[in-house]
């Protein structure tokens, strides 16, 4: 009958339309897990970059101070005159 038909369809795009949600919820949970990577990562390199940028500005800095050990040992390749 038509109306066991229209029933057996029903159930079918039920069964299709939950399959669908449970991939959906399984794919945004990869998306937000790469997110989070992704945010961590991007924090650990712009940290690592600040420390080289505060390095780089301390080695400048000292090349133009008599005083320095590190200016002098960068100049002239030793740490006592």
């Amino acid at each position: 009958r038509i109306t066991t038909k229209v029933k057996a369809n029903l159930n079918r795009v039920e069964h299709l339309q939950s399959q669908l949600r449970a991939q959906e919820n399984k794919d945004r949970s990869i998306m937000e897990s790469n997110f989070e990577r992704v945010n961590n990562w991007s924090i650990i390199h712009l940290c690592v970059m600040l420390f080289v940028v505060g390095l780089q500005v301390y080695t400048v800095r000292s090349l133009f101070e008599e005083n320095s050990k590190v200016g002098r040992f960068i100049r002239k390749g030793k740490l006592n005159d």
